[in-house]
């Protein structure tokens, strides 16, 4: 693995190379490209080489050890790459700190052996459902029907528990979000919503004897040997943490089952690793895996996005390999639910690979019907709407650091720069004025948060500035109904997945490619993908 991991980081430094010296937008989209072809082509020519006998979860496994290596590289490679600036020597020294690195945490998954998990909970049923590492404000609803899942909870009532009413929920991990210790409270004019029924699991760590700890040592190293053919110390190191990752997980499951409690359902949210339990688990036909976002593929993505929009899967694999980052054949597909065509996209490819490369990496194309769905809410909150102003609702990205970007894809994101940002701002406000339209803007996250970039908050200030009234900033973390009637536009910035979710409140959901930025978009989408100025005025004054 070594061999390929430097392989990998001598790409890594030409995206930074790439990153630093492109200039216009579509040379940025050209470099991503072709970085991305190249490194998802050696990682499942290394595989096909070297693992194609292996069975289905144990290619897997390989590929998500890859990714989570470069996960890792991705967090601390602009350093070193200032630091050294010479390829050859990037290279090594990102190579050694792998290797580093791998030791570490291997003395780290080895100390975590002398813990277990005690679950204090009675749960007094004969079953339960069980949900991972949901935010508190998933589980909000509101009482009534609603033309769309605005939570998870929403989504239980509506869909997954439609005429059943409330089952028992178990919510492990459950958590407030951070961004709520920065803020000042809300008006009073917000409305609080019910809380769906759960049980949050009580659980206790506590250490183990040293005797109960190397056993349990012993049965997963013996279990990493019967999964993985060829081993190495990436791999074992990888597969020890996963164990680890699952470990409180599987110990609820059994405890439960201990005390003749059947587990029926278990819910995780498709961003959350649930460690070994991807791996074809005893576990894995009650996994259900909760989609509220559609943001998965770094724009502009044009074949993918066109294939989403128009619902015809024709991307071919060369495309795939252009426009997913390696990391994205990681994501967990198995039985996705709410928003579901990624999912489905990305299966779709991977059967692509499997073709191309002779694996057998798991798969499953049966295509579940989408059901629009956003993840959580804190508050509701009417807007009144009338016919003497019309109204656009805005979904945008907040934009990131270069070293933010860097930090989290091959060659970083420059469609989340705070040009294109700035631009997709621009052209929305001067239209909306010119046509004196009311803005609504709903940010992504709230704005009381740290990790937002000055500009971006500075951004908003000015839009402010300019448009006055005709601009407001919402709470994010509110359910918007509206009285009156619908909001008579929502733009979604490139991709949100705000753009399926807004049929309850919006007449007509579009999203927006910014003039001097749409040539390199998907064409012929003007239904659903809007590009420029010229073909957004056009909409708006028809409104």
């Amino acid at each position: 693995m070594t061999g390929l991991l430097a392989k990998l980081f001598g790409c890594s430094f030409d995206a930074l190379d790439a990153y630093k010296k492109t200039g216009a937008f579509e040379e940025w989209v050209s470099a991503k490209n072709k970085i991305n072809l190249e490194m998802n082509t050696l990682v499942f020519t290394h595989l096909s080489n070297a693992r194609a006998g292996e069975n289905a979860q144990a290619q897997q496994f390989y590929v998500d050890a890859v990714s989570s290596l470069l996960k890792k590289h991705y967090t601390r490679r602009l350093k070193i790459y200032n630091a050294v600036k010479q390829r050859q020597l990037f290279v090594i020294t990102c190579v050694l700190i792998a290797w580093v690195d791998t030791l570490a945490r291997l003395l780290l998954s080895l100390s975590r052996f002398q813990y277990r998990f005690f679950l204090q909970n009675e749960v007094k049923v004969a079953e339960t459902d069980v949900c991972i590492r949901f935010p508190m404000h998933a589980f909000s609803y509101e009482a009534g029907s609603v033309s769309h899942s605005r939570s998870f909870a929403e989504f239980l009532v509506s869909v997954e528990y439609a005429g059943l009413g409330f089952q028992h929920m178990l919510s492990v991990d459950e958590y407030e979000r951070a961004s709520k210790k920065h803020e000042r409270g809300r008006p009073g004019d917000f409305v609080q919503p019910d809380v769906y029924p759960h049980e949050p699991a009580l659980l206790v760590r506590t250490k183990q004897s040293f005797g109960k700890a190397a056993a349990e040592f012993r049965s997963v190293r013996g279990s990493f040997r019967n999964m993985i053919a060829r081993r190495n110390l990436f791999l074992l190191q990888e597969y020890f943490s996963q164990y680890h990752v699952s470990k409180k997980y599987v110990s609820v499951f059994e405890q439960l089952e201990q005390r003749k409690v059947s587990v029926r359902r278990i819910y995780v949210m498709s961003f959350f690793d649930i460690g070994l339990l991807k791996y074809g688990s005893v576990y894995n036909d009650r996994i259900r895996v909760f989609s509220y976002s559609q943001n998965l593929f770094v724009p502009p993505a044009t074949a993918i996005s066109a294939a989403l929009l128009t619902g015809v899967m024709d991307v071919t694999l060369k495309q795939a390999f252009e426009e997913c980052e390696t990391l994205l054949f990681s994501y967990y597909t198995h039985n996705h639910i709410g928003l579901t065509e990624h999912s489905y996209a990305l299966n779709y490819f991977k059967s692509l690979i499997n073709r191309e490369f002779g694996l057998s990496l798991p798969v499953n194309l049966n295509r579940l019907k989408s059901e629009p769905a956003n993840g959580s809410y804190e508050s509701l909150f009417n807007i009144e709407i009338n016919d003497t102003i019309k109204n656009i609702m805005l979904f945008d990205v907040p934009n990131e650091s270069t070293e933010r970007g860097i930090a989290r894809t091959s060659v970083g994101d420059k469609a989340a720069s705070e040009e294109i940002v700035r631009a997709f701002y621009n052209d929305i406000v001067s239209l909306a004025m010119k046509y004196n339209c009311r803005m609504l803007l709903k940010p992504k996250y709230s704005l009381s948060s740290p990790d937002f970039p000055a500009s971006y908050t500075a951004l908003l200030r000015e839009v402010q500035e300019k448009a006055g009234d005709q601009f407001v900033v919402l709470d994010p973390y509110v359910a918007l109904n509206t009285v009156g009637g619908k909001i008579d536009l929502g733009i979604s910035f490139p991709f949100t997945s705000t753009f399926y979710t807004t049929a309850s409140i919006c007449k007509r959901s579009v999203f927006y490619a910014p003039t001097n930025f749409e040539t390199a978009f998907a064409k012929g989408l003007g239904t659903k993908l809007v590009l420029g100025k010229g073909d957004l005025e056009n909409i708006i004054q028809s409104l």
